[in-house]
């Protein structure tokens, strides 16, 4: 037994997953322990593990290429995913996964929040943490900041998030304001303020100039900040209160 652990001391082995490591102790060959070359990561490690190449290294970056686990369980106590989890996995799918979203360009997740564990102790801190219909935000405090970190995002309702969620006048005429969309067939009035609210999209009302209709438009989704502030009042973090109650519609929103 003693001559067979010794076969791994000092070796380098290659794991399925995470990378090379070193047996550094190797006593007993049920338990040895391991350190992972990238990230200098202590385990211990049987040689049926080492043989097969299941030997997990919870520090090397295995979510799309920049997340790692730490010493997070993915999964609760009746064996589903947890919450903290899916929100940091579709955070990082965002900003570095395979598919390109307009939306979240140049968008990266800062260093602390590569960790799933560090994620996971910061969103359970949040208020609003276990809440089902709550999703993480970075755009209401930070606003045209592309970097999720802890001073950046928020947990919200969906019906806050999406007040904030800026919209592209471009593919229907690119100077129009925002919230006016240009329709030749109404002649006398052919500008119309647009609101998407409420479970969808609206006509507010109709208008001779693109400035009327702006106002219109401003007006209303202002309104909405100001109702939504009232609602989730006490129930939401108070920053975003506090952006609900002053928002102001901009021209370059």
């Amino acid at each position: 037994m003693a001559r067979k652990a010794m076969y791994y001391y000092g070796k380098v082995f290659l794991s399925n997953d995470t990378g090379y490591y070193q047996i550094v102790l190797a006593n007993n060959i049920e338990r040895m322990k391991a350190i992972f070359l990238t990230t200098n990561t202590e385990v211990w490690v049987s040689a049926d593990q080492v043989d097969n190449g299941t030997v997990f290294d919870r520090y090397f970056p295995t979510v799309y290429g920049v997340g790692y686990l730490g010493e997070y369980s993915t999964l609760d106590k009746d064996g589903n995913t947890t919450k903290e989890y899916t929100a940091w996995r579709c955070m990082l799918e965002r900003c570095y996964g395979t598919k390109e979203l307009e939306a979240y360009k140049y968008c990266i997740v800062s260093e602390e929040f590569h960790n799933a564990s560090y994620f996971k102790d910061w969103y359970n801190k949040q208020v609003g943490a276990h809440r089902e219909d709550f999703h993480l935000d970075k755009d209401i405090l930070s606003g045209d900041c592309k970097v999720y970190a802890e001073d950046t995002c928020v947990l919200v309702p969906q019906e806050v998030n999406s007040l904030f969620v800026k919209h592209n006048n471009k593919k229907v005429k690119s100077n129009l304001p925002t919230g006016v969309r240009y329709n030749p067939k109404h002649t006398s009035r052919p500008f119309t303020a647009m609101y998407s609210g409420h479970g969808g999209e609206k006509i507010l009302s109709y208008h001779d100039n693109e400035w009327s209709a702006f106002i219109a438009y401003k007006q209303a989704k202002e309104n909405r900040a100001k109702e939504l502030a009232e609602k989730w009042r006490g129930q939401i973090d108070n920053r975003v209160y506090e952006k609900l109650i002053n928002y102001k519609v901009l021209l370059t929103d």
